[in-house]
């Protein structure tokens, strides 16, 4: 787990944690897919990615509340290696942009390119 602390469009600061994803956080990322997006994934959804090998997830929790994630998939063409957001989704633009940095620095160390 990892702590940042970006600040938000109001010059004040929220303190975030970037964690993976588990199963116990479904629901919750569900719900906020929900509210985020007109194709919402739902929970089977993120079930049936999180069984997936080269699926995996991230949280960002403010608190003990889940605030946004993403999901993506580690994939291969030939030499080229890359990160493929599936679905990535946030309350706040704060949440979007630890997720987008958390993102970037896990593909970074893969040494991977991020598509979307």
């Amino acid at each position: 787990m990892e702590r940042t602390t970006p600040n938000n469009l109001k010059g004040t600061t929220m303190a975030t944690t970037t964690r993976w994803m588990v199963h116990c956080d479904i629901e919750a990322c569900a719900e906020i897919s929900y509210r985020t997006h007109e194709l919402a994934w739902l929970a089977e959804d993120f079930q049936h990615s999180m069984r997936q090998r080269n699926e995996l997830g991230l949280v960002v929790e403010e608190g003990t509340d889940i605030i946004g994630f993403v999901v993506y998939r580690l994939e291969s063409d030939g030499d080229a290696k890359f990160v493929r957001v599936l679905k990535l989704a946030a309350t706040t633009l704060e949440a979007r942009d630890a997720i987008n940095n958390k993102l970037a620095e896990r593909a970074a160390k893969l040494g991977r390119r991020i598509l979307v």
